[in-house]
């Protein structure tokens, strides 16, 4: 009877290594562990983890950011269209009032 041999321990910058190469290689998993002795499992193991490890240490870069006032764009009122009637309020109009005249002026004479 054959005594099973135990494959052999690699270090993590190994399987890393293992890992990358597999990526680039464009070959299926088993097939690119079979090819190099390697457990299917394992591989699979190493980069489901590698790959959180790298999430996990991915740092968002914060830029700086600098807020200036803005002079193109001024906002002097509002234009109220309906149908064929433009009619422009100023800037600060109280929102119920502008409901008012459109509903005013959607009902019709009254």
């Amino acid at each position: 009877m054959r005594v099973a041999q135990r494959a052999r321990r690699r270090s993590r910058e190994e399987w890393r290594g293992l890992v990358d190469e597999w990526r680039a290689s464009g070959a299926p998993m088993k097939v690119f562990a079979a090819e190099r002795g390697l457990s299917a499992n394992c591989l699979s193991y190493w980069s489901s983890t590698l790959q959180r490890e790298r999430r996990k240490s991915a740092t968002p870069k914060l830029l700086p950011v600098r807020v200036t006032p803005s002079t193109e764009l001024v906002v002097s009122g509002l234009e109220l269209a309906i149908g064929p009637l433009r009619l422009r309020l100023p800037a600060g109009t109280p929102p119920a009032y502008i409901a008012a005249v459109a509903r005013a002026l959607l009902a019709g004479p009254a």
